[in-house]
Parts: C-alpha cells; structure tokens; sequence
C-alpha cells in the first residue's frame, strides 16, 4: 500500500524514468507550478536584492539595514544560495546585534546553526549554545528553531532515543512560536519529525507525512520546501528497498531544483537517483551521475552526500 500510494506523484514508468535521469532528466517532468514558483523565487530575490542596496542609503541604517539582510538571508534560504544566506545572517548579527529585536536574533542564529548541522556538528553546537545564552527567558522566540536543528544534530550523532524525546518537547515550542513564525516553525518540525521516522524506520508513518507535504507544497509551499519533502519520500522507498518507486520523487524533486536553480537540491536528488540506479544494477549509469555531482558536493554540499557519492563510487 506504502508503494502503491505514489502512483500520482511518479509521473510515467519508473524504469524508463531510471533511463532519463541525467542532469536534464528532470526537464521531462517539469510542470507549470515550478516553473512559476521559479519565477517567483527569482523575482523575490531580485526584489530583496534591490531592498538590501536601498537599505544601505537610509539616514537610519539600524532601522532599516537589519531587516533587509534577514529578508534576503530567508530567500537565499529558500533559493538554495546558501553561502549568500550565511553570509547575511552573520553580518546581521556582528554588525546589528544591538539593534536586532529578540526573535529576528534567533532567526539568524537558527540559521547559521541549520545551515553548520550539514557539514560542521561542532559549530552548529556552539551556534545552538550562544542561542541559548542569548535568549534565556524568551523560549518561544527560539526553541521552534533551535529544537529541530538539534533533533537532526542527535540523529546523525546516533542518539535516536535522544532525538525522539527532544521532539515532543519541540512540538510543545511550536504551538508558542510568534504568529508570523508559525508556518516556518511547523515546517522545520515536519522535517525533523520525519527524519526521525525514517531513523526508526516508521516508513509509513513518514511516506504519509511527507506525501502530505507533497499535495499541500503546491499550493503555498516554496520549492525548496517542496524538494525537502520529495526527498523524504525517496528515502522511505529506499529505505523499503524499493528503488523503482524512490525515482518519481527524486525527478519530480530535480525538475523543481533546476526550475528555481536549487542546486543543493538538485545535487541530493542526483545522489539518490545514483543510488537507486546502483541498486537496480545500473552499475554505469549509478557511477557517471556520482562522479556528476561530486564536485558540487565538494564546494557545499553536506557530509552525508559527500559520503554517499564516494560510496556509489567505490
């Protein structure tokens, strides 16, 4: 029932779909919600771009400067340029730390602690550390953000059981989180719930969860919201042994990364479609897409992929 459930998400026959997915299989697949959602990804960050050099001109540059750089960090976010969100969070923060009001401090330092937890555990620990220290007595400003990043710095430490407590707990800061926080904040506890899902191998439990996702994301989801989800789907169906079925979602998952330029995304969608190709015996096809993405992976991506891709080919 958990593979028969993905019939609409997988667009054509998976072992044809195993054949055509190269760096421009996803093209195949692409639909009219990306390719608009692209658009408006590009517009956002062309628009915030312009808000961050006007910011610099205001009489006031506390007033106005600091927000800016938080604007253009979450479209970053969003688009996938994940230096550009660093990079702005950390000049909000050692520029404009005293003019930062309390919530938009934890946004940054949530941040740059979710973006270290995918290849440096030890400064995501610091970051998270500082975070508490910052913020002692207002929980609700920064536990919705700090909760999920440490629920996914136990699970690749493999401190399950840990990260299965810490989740309810983070469920509970989720329902303080501010009103204008609310939808990120139920997004980064979807996410890390999921993952611990798969950790205890609770696949349908996570399929029905990021399928969910899936059919809600394409109405007011962003695209590398979307992705996240579609990957999450691609595990379990690895995780169930079942490579055929992971290829729908990590097409669909391509199509959307190369409509909005996502290329963290578009490179954890290659890994895993190598993986399924070395799975179903495609030795060559499984090693060409590894050796394709291995120099992305290098410049940014996380330890895990990295990893991944070395395996695939070894």
């Amino acid at each position: 029932a958990l593979l028969q459930d993905d019939n609409a998400l997988s667009t054509g026959d998976g072992a044809a779909g195993a054949g055509g997915a190269t760096s421009s299989g996803g093209g195949l697949l692409a639909e009219e919600g990306h390719a608009s959602a692209g658009s408006a990804c590009r517009d956002a960050l062309a628009h915030v771009a312009l808000a961050s050099q006007l910011s610099g001109q205001a009489k006031h540059l506390s007033e106005t400067r600091p927000k800016a750089l938080l604007y253009q960090a979450e479209v970053a976010r969003i688009f996938g340029l994940q230096q550009l969100a660093g990079s702005s969070c950390a000049l909000a923060l050692d520029v404009y730390q005293g003019e930062l009001a309390a919530e938009d401090r934890a946004l940054a330092l949530g941040q740059l602690a979710e973006a270290a937890a995918k290849s440096d555990s030890a400064r995501a620990w610091r970051l998270l550390q500082s975070l508490a220290a910052s913020l002692p007595e207002a929980g609700h400003l920064w536990a919705h953000v700090a909760g999920p990043v440490l629920v996914r710095l136990l699970l690749a430490t493999g401190e399950s059981a840990s990260a299965s407590a810490l989740l309810f707990q983070v469920a509970g800061a989720v329902r303080a989180a501010p009103h204008s926080a609310a939808a990120g904040a139920a997004r980064r506890l979807r996410s890390a719930a999921n993952g611990v899902r798969l950790s205890h191998l609770q696949l349908l439990a996570a399929h029905r969860s990021a399928r969910e996702a899936v059919e809600g994301g394409r109405r007011r989801g962003s695209p590398g919201d979307l992705c996240d989800h579609l990957l999450c789907l691609a595990d379990v169906h690895l995780e169930a042994k079942n490579p055929v079925g992971a290829l729908g979602p990590c097409l669909r998952c391509l199509s959307a990364a190369e409509s909005s330029r996502l290329l963290q995304h578009r490179a954890e969608a290659l890994v895993r479609i190598a993986r399924a190709r070395l799975e179903m015996r495609d030795l060559s096809g499984a090693l060409r897409l590894a050796e394709e993405v291995a120099p992305q992976l290098s410049a940014g991506g996380s330890a895990k992929q990295r990893g991944e891709a070395l395996m695939i080919q070894a």
